[in-house]
């Protein structure tokens, strides 16, 4: 287990937490028409008939490709979303090429699955991710922000005890490391402290209610939302939604499904990096504590920078992006960074 405690440099003006929280996802600062220009839209097809929509990118550098990063975005947000975007241009500016992945009901695919979203679904992740790398054959890393962060560190442990851990896989073991930035630790705590915070709160209901609201249109015989839509508190609404369609017979059955430290990091054998800050308002810094004692391990740490913020400048340059640069110059899995 390595710890950093990280200092890095922000204007005094961008170091307020919610501000750096919510240019966290604020368009400026991207070239979407840009990445969208070169991208391919692909539907993946999982073992068990799930869809999901996900878009390649491959990168314009005129050398040889230096690995392919898959990004998963946070809970409510798609390929689309300003981090992904950000860390995507500078991904393939850099000789990167990138795979962006949509969960399901997720970046307007709600009338892809009749089931509906949920945060332990991560055996259809996996199998989408396994296919992607199959398919481009080239080393891969996974890069995932908050809820993202949180399936980024399950696949790990299932690739590492799928692939790594398993003599007699057959598959062609290409993952380089894991890179969560502001992952979901526990997911119950932090929807408690969403509903605390009204802004907070007020976001992600209205994101969470729209969604809800296609997933009915999609499917008027399987889902009627409309009582849900006047319920005011997330944690209440997870809990009646989890009952009412799910087979968990709890929320907290639901919640400890993916709920990091209920998982087994024996014999851990993936790198995984992960970014988090002290001042983070939706995800304890104290929730990261466990593991400091696990090896293969990175645990870095800054002072600021918000929920998946770490912005530098006015130019939306995110620490994330340097940190991951020097990861790879560290490990030296590319000459060209």
């Amino acid at each position: 287990m390595i710890t950093h405690e990280i200092y890095f440099r922000i204007p005094r003006l961008l170091q307020n937490s919610f501000l750096q929280t919510t240019m966290a996802s604020i368009k400026m600062g991207n070239n979407v028409k840009f990445i969208k220009e070169i991208s391919k839209y692909e539907l993946i097809k999982t073992k068990k008939g799930v869809r999901l929509l996900g878009a390649y990118t491959k990168s314009p550098n005129k050398f040889q490709s230096k690995g392919l990063v898959i990004l998963l975005h946070g809970w409510e947000g798609s390929i689309d979303s300003s981090y992904i975007i950000r860390m995507g241009n500078f991904l393939i500016a850099n000789g990167f090429d990138i795979f962006r992945l949509n969960f399901r009901d997720h970046g307007n695919t709600h009338h892809l699955n009749e089931g509906i979203f949920l945060g332990t679904l991560i055996e259809e992740v996996y199998d989408a991710i396994i296919q992607i790398m199959q398919k481009y054959n080239l080393p891969t890393y996974v890069v995932g922000f908050s809820l993202g962060g949180n399936f980024a560190i399950r696949f790990a442990l299932l690739y590492n005890k799928r692939i790594r851990n398993n003599k007699k896989t057959k598959f062609k073991d290409i993952l380089e490391l894991i890179f969560a930035v502001s992952p979901a630790i526990d997911p119950k705590k932090s929807t408690m402290v969403i509903d605390q915070d009204l802004i907070y709160k007020k976001y992600f209901l209205q994101k969470w209610k729209e969604s809800l609201k296609l997933k009915q249109f999609y499917f008027p015989y399987l889902y009627n939302f409309e009582p849900f839509l006047k319920i005011d508190s997330i944690m209440e609404l997870t809990e009646k939604g989890i009952l009412k369609f799910t087979n968990y017979k709890s929320i907290d059955e639901y919640f400890a499904k993916y709920t990091i430290s209920n998982f087994s990091f024996k014999n851990l054998k993936v790198p995984i990096y992960i970014l988090t800050s002290h001042d983070d308002p939706i995800i304890p810094v104290e929730d990261f504590q466990f593991l400091k004692k696990i090896s293969n391990i990175h645990l870095c740490i800054t002072e600021k920078g918000g929920h998946n913020g770490f912005i530098m400048d006015f130019q939306f340059h995110c620490y994330y992006m340097d940190l991951f640069a020097d990861i790879i110059r560290t490990l030296n899995l590319t000459k060209f960074f």
